[in-house]
C-alpha cells in the first residue's frame, strides 16, 4: 500500500510537469517543421539574394529551441523513471530483507521467503504498469485537447567565401553566345540560338510577346536553368564556372513572382543583406515607394507577414522585392516584370529610382509596358525564343512590328 501511494504520487507530480513540458515540446516541433517547410518552399529567395546562411541561421535557432525542449522533457521523464525504479528496488529489498531475517532466525522457512519475493514481484509489476499507463493516458488526453482546440479555432464563425569575378570595362557585362534552352520535360526549346551582348553600365530593355522567351533569358542568366548549347558570360567569365554565391552577389534579380517568408518584415528584408541596419531598411522601403508601410503595421518592422505575404497587396509585395534590391550592391541589376503589379505612375517613379541608385551599373529590364521601354538605352525584341530585333527605341518603333503595335495601342 505504501509503495502504491508513493509510486502514484511520484507519477502524478512528475506527470503534471511532463504535460506542461510536452506542450512546449509539441509547439517546438510544430515550429521547427513549419520553419523547415517555409524555408524549403521559399529557397528561391535565398538563391536570388545569396541569403543561404541567413536563412539557415533561422532554422538552426528553431532547431536549438526544439532540442532544448526535448532535453527538458526527457530529463523530467528520466527523473520520474529513476524515482520509480528506486521505489521498486527499495520496496522489494525491504520485503525480501524482512523475509530473509525471518529465515535466519528460524521464524520462516526458505519456501516462505521465496514465496514473499514472488508475491512482491507479482504485486509491484501491475502497479508500475498502471502508473505508466495513467501517465500516458493523461498526456494523450492533453494532446487530444490541444488538437481539438486547434480544430475549433479554424472552424468558420559552413560559410564559403565567394570568389571574386574579375571586372573589366573591355568585356561585355553580359554576353549570350548562341544559347539554346529547353526545359526538363518540354519538347519545344524556350530559347533558340540567342546571341547578344550588353556593355558595362548599359541600360537595356528586353521586350516581346508573352511566351517569347524573355523570362527564359533571365533564368538562364541567373543559372536557374543551364543552357543546352552555347555559353553565357558575365564580364568575360562563363557563368557555368562562377560559384552560385558569387553570381547571386553580382546579379541583383527581381522577378514578377515575389516570394515572401512567413516571418517579420525585418527578416524578409534582411535576407537580402543580413547586416543591414534598421535605418538602411527604412531607406530601402522609402526608395521602393513603401515609406508609409511600416507606420501602418501593428508592430512595425517586427510585424509577422502572412503566409507567402498574404497580408500584403500584389503591388506591396513587388515593392518589397525592390526594397530588397535597394539593400544590395550588385554589378548587374535584372528586373523581370518586377513592376507589373504597379500602376504606371508608381512604376515610373520606382524604375527611375532604380536607375538613379544603380547609376553606372548594368541594368536589364524585362517589360511589356511602353512606359518602361523608353528607359533603356537599347531595346532587344524577343520572338519565338530568338532575338528578332535590337536597337534604339526610336529606330525600332518604325521598323519592328511588335513594338509598333504596342506603342500604337498605348497611344490609342
Amino acid at each position: 500500500m505504501i509503495y502504491a501511494v508513493l509510486f502514484l504520487t511520484n507519477n502524478a507530480i512528475q506527470g503534471r510537469r511532463l504535460m506542461q513540458l510536452r506542450d512546449g515540446l509539441m509547439e517546438a516541433g510544430r515550429k521547427s517543421y513549419a520553419t523547415l517547410s517555409d524555408s524549403i518552399s521559399n529557397i528561391a529567395v535565398a538563391r536570388q539574394y545569396n541569403g543561404y546562411d541567413f536563412l539557415l541561421s533561422r532554422y538552426r535557432a528553431v532547431l536549438d529551441e526544439d532540442r532544448h525542449a526535448q532535453g527538458r522533457y526527457w530529463a523530467v521523464s528520466l527523473q520520474m523513471q529513476i524515482i520509480n525504479a528506486l521505489l521498486f528496488v527499495g520496496f522489494f529489498g525491504v520485503s525480501f530483507g524482512v523475509a530473509l531475517y525471518g529465515v535466519v532466525h528460524g521464524e520462516r522457512s526458505v519456501g516462505s521467503m521465496v514465496l514473499v519475493g514472488a508475491y512482491t514481484l507479482t504485486l509491484l509489476a501491475p502497479i508500475e504498469g498502471l502508473g505508466n499507463m495513467l501517465t500516458e493516458i493523461t498526456q494523450s488526453l492533453r494532446t487530444f485537447g490541444v488538437f481539438m482546440d486547434k480544430l475549433e479555432s479554424v472552424r468558420p464563425s559552413s560559410r564559403r567565401h565567394a570568389e571574386v569575378v574579375p571586372m573589366s570595362s573591355f568585356q561585355p557585362a553580359i554576353e549570350f553566345d548562341d544559347v539554346s534552352l529547353i526545359y526538363p520535360g518540354a519538347t519545344v526549346p524556350a530559347l533558340r540560338g540567342i546571341s547578344f551582348s550588353i556593355a558595362p553600365g548599359q541600360q537595356v530593355v528586353i521586350t516581346g510577346p508573352s511566351g517569347a522567351g524573355k523570362t527564359s533569358i533571365i533564368k538562364a542568366l541567373t543559372r536557374q536553368y543551364s543552357p543546352g548549347t552555347g555559353s553565357i558570360r558575365l564580364f568575360g567569365q562563363d557563368i557555368a564556372t562562377i560559384d552560385v554565391r558569387t553570381l547571386s552577389d553580382r546579379v541583383g534579380y527581381v522577378s514578377q513572382e515575389v516570394l515572401i517568408l512567413k516571418d517579420t518584415l525585418r527578416f524578409n528584408l534582411k535576407i537580402a543583406r543580413a547586416e543591414a541596419s534598421d535605418e538602411e531598411i527604412l531607406h530601402s522601403l522609402e526608395k521602393a515607394g513603401l515609406g508609409d508601410l511600416v507606420p501602418s503595421l501593428p508592430a512595425g518592422l517586427d510585424t509577422i507577414l502572412g503566409n507567402r505575404g498574404a497580408t500584403l497587396s500584389g503591388g506591396q509585395r513587388q515593392r518589397l522585392a525592390l526594397a530588397r534590391l535597394f539593400l544590395r550592391k550588385p554589378d548587374v541589376v535584372v528586373i523581370d516584370e518586377g513592376t507589373a503589379a504597379l500602376d504606371i505612375v508608381t512604376e515610373q517613379r520606382v524604375l527611375e529610382e532604380c536607375l538613379t541608385t544603380f547609376d553606372g551599373k548594368t541594368i536589364v529590364i524585362v517589360t511589356h509596358r511602353p512606359s518602361a521601354m523608353v528607359l533603356g538605352d537599347t531595346l532587344i525584341v524577343v520572338q519565338d525564343g530568338r532575338v528578332e530585333d535590337s536597337g534604339k527605341h526610336d529606330e525600332l518603333r518604325s521598323r519592328n512590328g511588335f513594338l509598333s503595335r504596342v506603342l500604337s495601342g498605348a497611344a490609342s
